[in-house]
């Protein structure tokens, strides 16, 4: 049976906090739209949008839902009191940051090449790189303080903390991206081969950090351990819709409403499984459900809400797209068409990735491994590979 009251709170702070999140991101699909200039003269990079940014959702969505855990367990105070267990999770998210990049930096060059776009690797690495000692500060304080404050002013930090992490990442991601970008471009060989260096060596360090101090970084070794393997994963999977985005570049291009909704829409979506996959980490920690095959009870209601939600969702980024399209004058398919677009691949996207989150957080869970370090930083590449993929066949099937 539902839980009405369960259901009631739940569904009003998930929803706020998604419909912010679709909201904000508004900003990124008009970043992404008004930038087909720059993505014409480097096309490459569109290869990488999706897996820089969601690199960062994987890295630090997972951050605030460990701490999440931890302020229930009350392992960490709401403050930015020093304590071992924050100060660890801090060093891992700088080790995780700079050897995802790297890895990124090589596989986005592999993937430019195999879709005609060349092998610019130091471009890559020096891009990649720029970018997140520029957002690494930011996006680690901003995660710090959504789960501190939201736990202390009584609400569940479950239901903020990955749609707000996730909204000021691509916020701040995307638009720093291509100011280092259009920075990049204009330096010379050189420069771009220092950069690299001074990359590699960073990244060495920090591995080696970790390895000659196990006890004093046990925590971190964990940390990286778990979240590392799914983000490189997730790297992999994120490039395939790049590289789609890549094939594809002319025809978006030519309707640039769909170019406009790719952010918010695969975000959004992305921000409510985030929540989903965190509040499903918690109970499981806390005993509230049991780590079994069957749907009932507060899962079920977990996934009503989610369902309920979606729908607004998706109408109101419906509406955003065609107020957006018609003041700034943006092409667009035909109105009634575009509605079936977004709400059947919203509900196509969210569905499967229902069904993915429970299962993969009892999986884990059962394993022994801690749902926060893996299931969002899985099922975000995976939705953004399903997101563009549905978004695509129904563009060709339905427009």
């Amino acid at each position: 049976m539902v839980n009405v009251k369960y259901y009631s709170r739940d569904f009003s702070e998930i929803l706020l906090s998604v419909l912010f999140y679709v909201i904000g991101s508004i900003v990124i699909g008009l970043v992404l739209s008004g930038s087909t200039s720059l993505l014409r003269v480097f096309p490459a990079i569109i290869v990488i949008i999706p897996a820089s940014n969601g690199i960062r959702g994987n890295i630090y969505a997972p951050l605030g839902s460990r701490l999440n855990t931890l302020l229930h367990l009350g392992l960490i105070e709401p403050s930015l009191k020093y304590s071992k267990y924050l100060a660890e999770n801090i060093f891992s998210v700088i080790v995780l940051v700079i050897v995802a990049n790297m890895y990124l930096s090589i596989l986005g060059s592999l993937a430019s090449l195999l879709i005609g776009y060349g092998f610019p690797i130091l471009e890559f690495i020096s891009v990649t790189f720029t970018t997140s000692l520029i957002t690494l500060p930011i996006l680690t304080l901003v995660t710090i303080t959504i789960s501190i404050t939201t736990f202390r002013f009584g609400l569940d930090p479950d239901n903020f903390s990955t749609p707000l992490v996730t909204l000021v990442s691509d916020v701040v991601t995307l638009p720093t991206l291509l100011m280092v970008l259009s920075l990049v471009s204009s330096l010379s060989r050189v420069h771009l081969i220092l950069i690299s260096l001074a990359t590699v060596i960073v990244a060495c360090i920090s591995i080696l950090k970790l390895t000659l101090h196990r006890v004093k970084h046990e925590i971190s070794i964990k940390i990286v351990r778990e979240n590392l393997p799914p983000c490189l994963l997730s790297c992999i999977v994120q490039i395939l819709p790049g590289m789609g985005l890549g094939i594809v570049l002319s025809r978006l291009l030519e309707y640039p409403s769909i170019l406009f909704l790719i952010p918010p829409f695969i975000g959004s979506i992305g921000a409510l499984i985030g929540i989903v996959s965190s509040k499903f980490s918690t109970a499981l920690h806390l005993g509230e459900i049991e780590p079994k095959f069957r749907i009932e009870g507060k899962t079920l209601n977990l996934i009503i809400t989610a369902f309920t939600t979606g729908f607004i969702i998706f109408s109101t980024l419906f509406i955003i797209d065609v107020i957006v399209s018609t003041v700034i004058h943006l092409e667009m398919p035909s109105i009634p068409l575009l509605f079936i677009l977004i709400t059947l691949a919203g509900f196509i996207t969210l569905s499967i990735s229902l069904i993915l989150s429970y299962y993969t957080s009892v999986i884990t869970f059962t394993k022994g491994v801690d749902p926060d370090n893996v299931v969002i930083p899985l099922l975000t590449s995976i939705i953004d590979l399903l997101g563009v993929i549905v978004l695509s066949i129904l563009t060709i099937l339905i427009v």
